[in-house]
């Protein structure tokens, strides 16, 4: 409860409950005016203090974080052309308002397409009132981020993290002071970091060279990383003392950037459904799944380990959509002439045998009538009929990390 206004003020409770300074700051017994230099905006940090000073002031206390759009922090992206980029920025604000405030955060990830631009949209963007806070304002905010990440980089390639202008990126597990403003008067199609609104900003980014490969930064509980980077604010007074430090929340990102050379003619036809580990999904799905902010990253999909001979839930590490006019269907699998699927006993078979060698340097038989084909559920399927299907078609593949997965209930080849 802040103390009263105007009226007599006390450091004990001699004027009242809410009238008294010890009440509302505590210390320690004698109480002395000395003791609460800069306890709250407007109390003097040092030389004359006066019990005036302490009207309408109230002790600072830290609520509860705010997190932002589930797996805001997730960019995956694929370009046949040029390098691939895929960022991931925050900036952060501290505004106040004369009694509580908070620290203001936007969450923003590059586009899809791999250019490395933010668009500004809805999906790829999050504003939240990150640390909202009660009590006198602060003379300051400082951040501290703290995170492991796991990076890879292809020939070419670059990660960076937590930049915020060139040669000036965070200290992990540092605080460091943020800007103070009234606003979100930030361009979130603004790439700069420097002069883009009143906030402080920290970006993660991947980029590929111009050579075939993927390159990512991730932070998001795999392999030797921590669950994310996990963000702390606190407030000081103007005497640079701290006032009290929030709890922490932590964030998932994972930035992964791949550069294609040649796509290719392997394909599955879009219509046939994936097993994955949500059950029966399109590929839109899946694609759409991170687009929508429902997982961190792709759902996984159901391969088959030639280790243990067993199925088992595996990684999707890219997913990739393009039209084809050279299927055939095989039963009721629709797949390009190229594409490797397994016969029984994990004996790869495919309509072109001598195209699936040139394109992608992978063995396999000619597919014929009376072939077994491994299906999902551990049986299999006799091929009973290969047809050309004519015309142009949208059509899929995945790249895992068995090399394999089941499409339509066949198990076909990622063949990338």
């Amino acid at each position: 409860m802040a103390i009263e206004s105007s009226g007599a003020i006390s450091l004990g409770t001699a004027a009242g409950t809410n009238r008294s300074i010890s009440g509302e700051f505590g210390g320690s017994a004698p109480h002395a005016i000395s003791e609460y230099y800069g306890v709250a905006s407007g109390v003097p940090g040092s030389g004359e203090i006066k019990f005036s000073d302490f009207h309408g002031t109230s002790a600072f206390s830290w609520g509860t974080p705010n997190s932002p759009t589930n797996a805001i922090w997730a960019r995956i992206a694929v370009r046949f052309t040029q390098s691939c980029h895929a960022k991931c920025k925050v900036g952060f604000q501290y505004r106040s308002s004369g009694t509580g405030g908070k620290v203001r955060a936007a969450f923003l990830r590059s586009n899809g397409s791999g250019t490395g631009l933010y668009d500004g949209s809805n999906a790829n963007e999050s504003v939240v009132d990150l640390f909202p806070y009660t009590g006198s304002d602060p003379a300051s905010v400082q951040i501290k981020m703290e995170w492991t990440s796991i990076t890879s980089v292809s020939s070419g390639g670059s990660t960076f993290e937590a930049d915020d202008t060139a040669g000036n990126s965070w200290t992990k597990n540092t605080f460091r002071t943020i800007a103070t403003g009234t606003s979100d008067n930030y361009n979130d199609q603004f790439s700069s970091l420097t002069n883009n609104g009143d906030f402080t900003w920290a970006e993660w980014g991947a980029s590929t060279g111009t050579a075939q490969g993927t390159t990512q930064v991730q932070i998001n509980g795999t392999g030797a990383s921590t669950n994310g980077v996990t963000i702390t604010a606190r407030a000081l007074d103007s005497s640079g003392n701290v006032i009290a430090t929030s709890s922490g929340i932590t964030i998932p990102l994972t930035a992964r950037a791949t550069r294609e050379q040649d796509f290719g003619n392997f394909c599955i036809h879009e219509d046939h459904l994936i097993q994955t580990e949500e059950g029966l999904m399109h590929i839109d799905d899946i694609v759409n799944s991170l687009q929508k902010e429902e997982f961190a990253d792709y759902p996984r999909v159901w391969g088959y380990n030639t280790e243990t001979n067993q199925k088992e839930l595996t990684n999707v590490i890219q997913v990739y959509k393009v039209k084809h006019d050279n299927l055939y269907t095989i039963n009721d699998t629709k797949v390009t002439d190229d594409h490797i699927l397994y016969a029984d006993g994990y004996r790869p078979v495919s309509v072109n045998p001598t195209k699936a060698k040139e394109n992608y340097d992978r063995d396999s038989d000619e597919i014929k009538v009376g072939d077994k084909l491994m299906k999902f559920d551990g049986t299999l399927e006799e091929v009973n009929s290969i047809e050309v299907l004519d015309g142009e078609h949208m059509t899929y593949t995945i790249l895992t990390d068995l090399g394999n997965f089941y499409a339509n209930d066949i198990l076909v080849d990622s063949e990338i």
